[in-house]
């Protein structure tokens, strides 16, 4: 286990990372998931935020129940014992993310939104 602190080169970080873990309690969309999983890593988390709509567990990722030290140190051994796992999961994280949430087809659909906002409020609804 390596503690980097900050890091700049995101790239070379991922290409070195076999599992993604996020134990949060509480969040949103979090990018550091949709990255890991556009890179094809493996990623263990719970399903908080949009993570549940997005991660099917045992397909394209793994969701814990709740992040207790003994469900996410028992996942991910699991992975480690099953290396072709852990790949097929990543390819099919890869998959998931790719062209659905690249930042491009995000910021098309906020462009979108911020549009329709606009034009719902300069038709006074």
């Amino acid at each position: 286990m390596v503690f980097t602190g900050f890091v700049k080169d995101m790239i070379r970080l991922y290409e070195a990372i076999d599992i993604c873990v996020l134990p949060s309690v509480k969040e949103g969309l979090p990018m550091a998931i949709l990255e890991a999983m556009g890179y094809g890593i493996c990623v263990v988390a719970t399903p908080v935020g949009e993570l549940k709509h997005i991660i099917r567990s045992n397909e394209n990722g793994i969701l814990l129940d709740r992040a207790s030290p003994k469900s996410i140190s028992s996942a991910v051994d699991q992975l480690v014992r099953h290396p072709e796992k852990m790949k097929e999961i990543g390819c099919r994280a890869r998959l998931t993310v790719y062209p659905e949430y690249l930042s491009e087809t995000m910021a098309c659909r906020y462009q979108q939104l911020y549009a329709n906002l606009i034009c719902s409020r300069r038709d006074g609804s």
